[in-house]
């Protein structure tokens, strides 16, 4: 479908290469200071990823949503 390849950026997907990107001889188990840093990033990264996705989709006529589809056609 349209847009699938927009899905796997989750909050998982940015929270899992955020801390694989920490060496590990540093703490980043949930409530260490390196986790509790990234987190807020992780989620703003997936909330801009989840706006993409629905602008990207919203560009097609077959996936396009209410005004988008009227604007389209």
């Amino acid at each position: 479908m349209i847009g699938d390849h927009l899905q796997k950026y989750t909050f998982e997907y940015f929270k899992q290469e955020s801390l694989n990107m920490v060496p590990d001889e540093i703490d980043k188990r949930t409530g260490s200071i390196v986790y509790d840093a990234l987190m807020p990033a992780n989620y703003h990264l997936a909330d801009m990823s989840m706006e993409l996705r629905n602008a990207y989709l919203n560009t097609n006529p077959y996936t396009a949503i209410e005004e988008y589809l009227d604007a389209l056609v």
